[in-house]
């Protein structure tokens, strides 16, 4: 024990000297040699390449301590890591550990990723690495570090068990940039953490369609508390890669502070399997959940993915969800439930919640059983107008679609779609007695927006679709 005590104090004590790349790796190695201990990096800016943490091994940043990972790809060889659910070829993880007990990531400092590279155009085809990886570990902790900045997912957790991750502070845009992923993970509490992503905030995974079902290892026994997501796509996602199962989760006394766009998103679609049972959602406050409060999707990237591979169709069973207390400003709709008919989510329950203003209309449950829904509150907008496209994003000669929506039941509504040069392109009226929601269809040859208004007294709607030329970015 002396020993270890007494390297601890060295690396502790030691300078990272030079104005190349700071070798911590040697640092922790050496100290997995004598049995594990801390390695502290001090105060100011340090760059390194990966690092590989061992068992019994805490990196601890000291507050001032700012570790810098450069984008060059030759830093981070390639190699077999797991991501969306699949084993695939990955850059090196900027932090890792594999197989390894009682490790740990501490402190004050802050973890910066250099991303231009790995976000410039064409990233898909890089590789890209995830932050932080830890695969087939036990009893891991990350507690009290910022996160600046990510190249693709921030914090995987791989078939790991006895997780704990409190008081992070993780600032992340880009694409793919996930706040914290659980895959096959069994036994953890997420607290008291702060998420600003650029993807999903917290997810839940267990492998990806034949693969994870092989694996039949499931996401389990995890509760996340007292956090906050700034902006993401979700607060918790759960999927889409659940081949493995989802159960026995539990969300509460968290805030979305800017925008989301679901508070709960159940995906998956015919070739996933699995299941999804005892899903917990409570005592959440919202300023805007785009999409709803609660949703699923039953056919995620089937038809732009999965079913072009011609996979085997293995239908996901989801039961025992709950979503209750959650009050959110405005989104799209209360919940947007829609059911596999094959095989139709079950005994589902939404309980006092309410979405202060519903732009869309009334919720949606289609192919669902035994929902119960009490002491909702969703009033409706009197008008509401959009696009089939989300982004409301088109390449020339592709039609769009506008989509109306009344919650009007009498009046006449004037309806004007114009090329956003004010050339009108058609105009009539529609009696709201007899048609609350109708479509509007345009298109343009050259670049620029068509935008489509509807006015029924004094409320007057607009919305604009944007037209361009070439592929449309994903």
């Amino acid at each position: 024990m002396k020993s270890i005590l007494a390297l601890v104090s060295l690396l502790s004590l030691s300078a990272f000297s030079g104005e190349g790349l700071s070798d911590i790796q040697s640092r922790i190695d050496a100290a997995a040699k004598s049995g594990g201990g801390r390695v502290t990096v001090p105060a100011g800016e340090w760059q390194t390449g990966p690092l590989r943490l061992a068992s019994g091994i805490e990196l601890h940043l000291e507050e001032g301590a700012r570790l810098v990972f450069p984008d060059d790809p030759d830093l981070y060889p390639m190699q077999e890591v797991a991501f969306e659910g699949q084993v695939r070829r990955q850059h090196q993880p900027l932090v890792s550990a594999i197989g390894a007990t009682n490790v740990s990531v501490t402190g004050r400092g802050t973890f910066e990723a250099k991303v231009g590279y790995w976000h410039a155009p064409g990233y898909r085809k890089r590789g890209r690495p995830q932050f932080f990886h830890f695969g087939n570990c036990r009893r891991v902790t990350l507690d009290g570090f910022r996160i600046r900045n990510s190249p693709n997912w921030t914090i995987h957790m791989f078939c790991t068990d006895d997780v704990t991750i409190r008081n992070l502070d993780v600032r992340c845009k880009g694409p793919n940039t996930d706040g914290i992923d659980l895959e096959s993970v069994q036994g953890a509490l997420i607290e008291h953490c702060r998420l600003d992503q650029g993807d999903d905030g917290f997810c839940m995974k267990s492998g990806r369609n034949r693969e994870g079902r092989l694996r039949a290892r499931p996401t389990r026994d995890v509760t996340i508390r007292n956090c906050t997501v700034v902006n993401g796509h979700t607060l918790l996602g759960i999927g889409s890669e659940l081949s493995g199962g989802i159960e026995n989760i539990k969300l509460e006394d968290c805030t979305v502070e800017g925008e989301v766009w679901r508070v709960l998103f159940i995906k998956t679609n015919p070739a996933r399997g699995g299941y999804v049972r005892n899903i917990t959602v409570r005592n959440v406050k919202a300023a805007r959940a785009k999409v709803a409060i609660f949703e699923i999707m039953p056919d995620y990237q089937w038809k732009t993915r999965d079913s072009l591979t011609n996979p085997e169709i293995v239908r996901t069973p989801i039961e025992g969800v709950t979503v209750e207390n959650v009050v959110c400003d405005e989104g799209w709709y209360a919940y947007a439930l829609r059911g596999d008919p094959e095989l139709p989510p079950r005994d589902m329950a939404i309980r006092n919640c309410e979405m202060k203003l519903s732009f869309r209309g009334k919720p949606i449950a289609k192919d669902v059983v035994g929902l119960k829904v009490e002491g909702l509150r969703a009033p409706e907008e009197s008008f509401s107008v959009w696009c089939d496209d989300p982004d409301s994003l088109y390449t020339c000669g592709q039609k769009a679609v506008f989509i109306v929506h009344s919650a009007l039941t009498s009046g006449v509504a004037h309806v004007r779609l114009d090329n956003g040069d004010s050339k009108v392109l058609q105009e009539f009226d529609v009696d709201l007695a007899a048609k609350r929601d109708f479509t509007v269809e345009g298109t343009r040859d050259v670049p620029g927006q068509l935008q489509l208004t509807v006015t029924c007294g004094k409320t007057v709607k607009r919305w604009s679709a944007t037209f361009s030329p070439g592929r449309k970015v994903q």
